[in-house]
């Protein structure tokens, strides 16, 4: 019994010592001098602000010194200057005052005309509680009030001088004009809110601004207390001519505004107008060349004439894509479609497509991008067009020379960025050009359209699509030497959201390369080396791992991504771990995700009763974190019934291969005939749905399974080639879990991501 009592006051002590501790750091922090004095005023502890405000050594302010000696330190100083007594009587009169352990204040200027404010206290030991304040700034602000006051011919504005029951002691003569209404509105006849008003001015030591009209005229009303004297000084502005421009300028805003919205209103409304026939054109033109060139006898006469057609309704439909963009843009209308996508696979895409650009002056092109560059989540097609525009431009300005484009990481506002860089040899740009070169409509001169052509709309959509996407775009030129495009993206984009300040940190750069349908670990972790090290481990593993800074992010980002697993940090900086955990689990999208609590404070039972899946105490092992994992995934993905609809074989045979070797059972139908007749033998767990079927299609086939009650809740995955429309997707809305167009990638790729979207969906409490 005894041991235990020792060891309890040994852990009591030791945890009353660590109170201590933190106590004493953070009153190192505060922003006042703090000092306790025992009865016999010795100092017993102290902050560094206590030392610094009366400018002592640090070391001088050390527990046992005695008070008397830390005003003689400062007597040496000049500090204790009197007409009447000499220090030591001065030091003597203080020490004694304080002795006397009543509560008094005393304000005290130093030799560098500083104005601390001494506050001693009486504490329940018998000692002293002395605590300060630095109020330099208050007494230079009354100093430059009392020097207004005392020279008010000198200032334009009318200033008066009031008491606390609202008495006007004071004007100069610029407030003649206004003497007699202000007295009225702010004295002792005005009304009781102002006389209130100035109580609180003087009790707060606050400022109090307001706006009055007199005559016709408006001014800006600003009371400002004399600390220590009970008077509230009146400043006056005349603010007619900045309270009319204020209202023209408003005016003449609204106007632009309506102006501009009725512009992009009606381009808006011409598109289909406009884009209909250009179409036309050029679809006919194209099967005219092709016509024309089966007729040698008239080839060389129709074909030269029928491909100018075919440019120029090019060209034209080109600078009315520009012009719409622009209007969307503009009127809040451009909306993005965020995705995950490959950026060293965008990149590859893309030589393909400018060669002709690039050939056309007889230029190369070469792309430097690290094959583990990692990924993005943002749109995909604007960024892609961006650089298109960027190339294009480089093209056109460039004759017998070098185009490169590279990309690289960076940081945008302290997040992590894709840098992608556009460098050329051609004309280059004057400091002049570079300033107007985003401008819509605009190129570096006259000459400049003149001999190159073009619109000048390809650079200013892609400012604006960067800036859209959260990015930034910088110029780099020179006469002669060329020019360098440089455009830094977010690498994780918040579609339809304004980036805020600070989006968690994302990593997804592999430093090893693994496969981007392999298992998914969200890492979460304020602690960059212990998200380096999660990361190391589990890559080498082979999982697909993304690490998370931010604890306020997990969930949105969980829901996008669907991760197998989420390792997550106990003590974050911003939200911590438990918080996460209840919101993983409360989220009906992502409870079903297993949560591997990994920390350096053992709380299993917490975790546990929280819903963490396991418990993991740092630091970490490699053996450890493996068997944890393995544990939370399984290597199949379950004895699942799937039905595969679709009319094409080929794609039915790879789609049953990929499946059955997860273990799942795997029936067949051509079409949604066919498949009504399978699921009246068997409710399948999961539809995989194609929509271009001959006979019954895939949204005749999801209308009937969704009116019928055994089936509507059947989940159901779109697989297709139709290339969708906005019609199409309302359709499908809240139908179906997920569409995949099988012209994204290969379909063994998109097979691997849609088992992801099988495991997560019957694994969801809403699945049946």
């Amino acid at each position: 019994m005894i041991e235990s009592t020792a060891t309890i006051g040994k852990h009591g002590l030791e945890s009353l010592t660590e109170s201590l501790q933190l106590l004493l750091s953070g009153l190192e922090l505060m922003q006042f001098g703090f000092a306790v004095f025992d009865k016999d005023l010795r100092l017993v502890a102290s902050n560094k602000r206590f030392a610094e405000a009366q400018g002592l050594d640090r070391l001088l302010c050390k527990p046992g010194v005695y008070l008397e000696e830390l005003f003689r330190f400062r007597a040496e100083r000049g500090d204790f200057d009197s007409e009447n007594d000499d220090v030591e009587t001065l030091i003597a009169k203080r020490v004694n005052q304080i002795a006397k352990l009543e509560q008094h204040e005393v304000e005290h200027k130093f030799a560098d005309n500083t104005h601390i404010v001494f506050r001693y206290e009486p504490i329940s030991s018998g000692g002293v509680l002395c605590t300060l304040n630095d109020i330099t700034e208050i007494r230079r602000a009354e100093t430059r009030i009392r020097q207004l006051a005392r020279m008010p011919e000198e200032n334009p504005n009318p200033v008066l001088r009031f008491t606390r029951d609202g008495t006007m002691e004071y004007a100069n003569q610029a407030s003649e004009v206004l003497r007699a209404s202000i007295n009225c509105q702010l004295g002792e006849k005005g009304p009781k809110d102002l006389q209130k008003l100035f109580i609180y001015v003087l009790k707060t030591n606050e400022h109090a601004e307001f706006e009055y009209e007199h005559a016709g005229r408006t001014y800006a009303i600003m009371l400002a207390p004399v600390v220590g004297e009970d008077i509230v000084n009146v400043y006056c502005r005349d603010i007619s001519q900045q309270k009319q421009a204020e209202a023209e300028i408003t005016e003449a805003r609204e106007k632009a505004e309506e102006a501009s919205n009725a512009k992009s209103t009606f381009l808006a409304n011409m598109s289909h107008e406009l884009r209909t026939p250009l179409n036309a054109v050029i679809g006919y033109s194209e099967l005219l060349q092709d016509e024309a060139r089966d007729l040698p006898e008239v080839s060389d006469i129709f074909v030269p004439d029928l491909e100018k057609i075919h440019g120029a309704g090019r060209h034209l439909l080109d600078l009315i894509n520009g012009v719409l963009d622009i209007s969307k843009i503009e009127s809040g209308k451009m909306e993005t479609y965020c995705e995950s996508f490959d950026v060293y696979k965008m990149i590859g895409e893309i030589p393909a497509t400018v060669e002709p650009l690039v050939n056309k002056n007889n230029n190369t092109l070469e792309i430097r991008c690290d094959q583990n560059i990692g990924t993005m989540h943002s749109d995909l097609l604007k960024i892609r067009q961006s650089i298109f525009n960027f190339l294009s431009n480089s093209a056109k300005f460039t004759e017998q020379g070098k185009i490169v484009l590279s990309v690289d990481k960076g940081t945008l506002n302290g997040d992590e960025s894709m840098v992608f860089t556009i460098s050329d040899t051609g004309i280059g740009m004057t400091p002049e050009q570079q300033e107007k070169v985003f401008e819509p409509f605009s190129q570096a001169d006259v000459s400049t359209t003149r001999k190159y052509g073009g619109t000048g709309l390809g650079l200013s959509i892609t400012q604006q699509f960067c800036h859209l996407l959260g990015g930034e775009i910088e110029v780099e030129s020179k006469v002669g030497e060329g020019t360098s495009f440089i455009m830094r993206l977010p690498v994780y984009y918040k579609q339809n959201e304004v980036i805020a300040a600070v989006p968690a940190e994302i990593d997804d750069s592999p430093r090893i390369e693994v496969d981007n349908n392999a298992r998914k670990i969200m890492v979460v972790d304020d602690d960059p080396v212990a998200r380096d090290l999660l990361r190391r481990h589990l890559e080498k593993d082979g999982y697909n791992v993304k690490t998370v800074s931010d604890g306020a992010e997990v969930v949105d980002l969980a829901r996008q991504w669907q991760p197998d697993i989420i390792t997550l940090d106990v003590l974050m900086a911003n939200v911590d771990g438990w918080t996460v955990l209840s919101k993983v689990k409360n989220d009906e999208t992502i409870s079903h995700i297993p949560v591997i609590m990994v920390s350096i404070v053992d709380e299993k039972k917490m975790g546990y009763t929280l819903g963490a899946a396991d418990y993991i105490s740092k630091p970490v092992q490699q053996r450890t974190l493996r068997e944890v994992v393995a544990k939370h995934i399984p290597d199949s993905l379950g004895q699942f019934q799937i039905l595969v609809i679709d009319d094409d074989e080929a794609t039915r045979s790879v789609v049953r291969h990929t499946f059955e070797k997860l273990e799942c059972t795997v029936s067949e139908a051509i079409n949604g005939q066919a498949g009504w007749e399978q699921i009246e033998q068997l409710i399948p767990d999961i539809i995989l749905l194609d929509l271009m079927m001959p006979e019954v299609d895939g949204f005749e086939f999801l209308d009937r399974v969704k009116r019928t009650p055994e089936w509507k809740d059947i989940p159901v995955i779109v697989l297709t080639a139709k290339t969708l429309t906005n019609e199409d997707y309302a359709r499908l809305q809240g139908r179906v879990e997920k569409i995949y167009e099988k012209s994204e990638a290969p379909l063994i790729q998109i097979l691997g991501s849609v088992s992801e979207q099988i495991r997560s969906t019957l694994a969801s409490p809403h699945s049946s």
